[in-house]
């Protein structure tokens, strides 16, 4: 058992690089160069570290998922993707030439990548029927996958500064989620959660959207001058990182499913002689069941319309 703030569970023993972990239930994968070149290794609890590939070439960037892990591979002569069933050890290769500057994307139905065709393409892999199919063709580059369960997002320049885009693979039918002219980027999904980076507020900003509730309800999560980056989406949890380099930290938040609450409130009267009487009235917008009013002069109050004198 790990407790809270312990040192944490060392998996490799760090006589060579690993990076790029990726994690699902019991399973870790990464990929190693304890042989030289990249290898893609796999540890469960259960069952101890595995080394799943054995090559002189590389294998890089896992993701792994349920009972499969996937993974930029060149064993053949070029890059393509191999998919990995933990369970029988079975390997297939999709035949594809993907992008490699982000990791593919996993889920229990399909495997999503960017591919070379265009200027770059979203394709997916059928994970059961074996059927590959292009997403995306029109010239523009589609890139960053993330997928859940039948739907797949991702960030799409069609329209000059990237949009988060979205596809249901069950039915084939796709739609823009974004349209402000500044860029989105980096989405991931979970469920109907989706959260992307955000630059409508003049820094990236983390934004998040209930498909469920409809693609016009978009939300900003910690808006700040800060830069807020790379999101990733759990169930109802949302973490990202908070600036960049040394100074940078780690967030999270829990949606609830109702909308932030957006502070706001009026004030009366604005002016007067001392000592004035000043009503405070909340005004805020999303439901908040708290207030903290903190009037300037070192008082403070937690009514929701309180008076205060100054």
């Amino acid at each position: 058992p790990i407790s809270p703030g312990g040192e944490g569970q060392r998996i490799t023993d760090g006589y060579a690089e690993q990076k790029y972990p990726s994690i699902s239930g019991d399973f870790i994968a990464w990929q190693d160069r304890r042989h030289g070149n990249w290898e893609i290794y796999l540890f469960s609890r259960s069952g101890g570290e595995k080394r799943i590939t054995n090559s002189t070439s590389d294998q890089q960037m896992p993701i792994v998922h349920g009972d499969h892990v996937v993974w930029y591979d060149t064993r053949r002569g070029t890059t393509d993707i191999c998919l990995y069933t933990i369970g029988t050890g079975q390997e297939t290769y999709l035949y594809c030439s993907p992008v490699t500057q982000w990791k593919p994307a996993l889920s229990d139905d399909y495997v999503a990548w960017e591919e070379n065709t265009g200027g770059g393409d979203i394709w997916v892999y059928n994970i059961w029927t074996g059927e590959k199919r292009q997403i995306t063709g029109d010239g523009a580059r589609q890139t960053y996958p993330a997928i859940s369960g039948n739907l797949i997002a991702w960030e799409d320049y069609r329209n000059g500064a990237a949009d988060i885009y979205i596809s249901d693979l069950d039915t084939g039918q796709g739609y823009r989620v974004t349209d402000d002219p500044a860029a989105q980027v980096s989405p991931a999904i979970s469920g109907d959660l989706l959260a992307w980076e955000d630059k409508r507020d003049g820094v990236w900003n983390i934004y998040i959207c209930d498909l469920s509730r409809g693609v016009d309800l978009q939300m900003p999560l910690a808006s700040s001058g800060q830069e807020q980056l790379y999101p990733a989406v759990s169930g109802d949890r949302i973490v990202w990182q908070n600036g960049r380099g040394d100074r940078s930290d780690i967030y999270a938040f829990t949606y609830t499913g109702g909308v932030p609450p957006e502070a706001e409130f009026s004030v009366e009267p604005t002016v007067g002689t001392v000592p004035l009487g000043v009503s405070f009235t909340a005004l805020s917008s999303g439901d908040p069941d708290s207030w903290e009013w903190d009037f300037g002069d070192g008082n403070t109050l937690t009514w929701q319309n309180p008076l205060h004198t100054y």
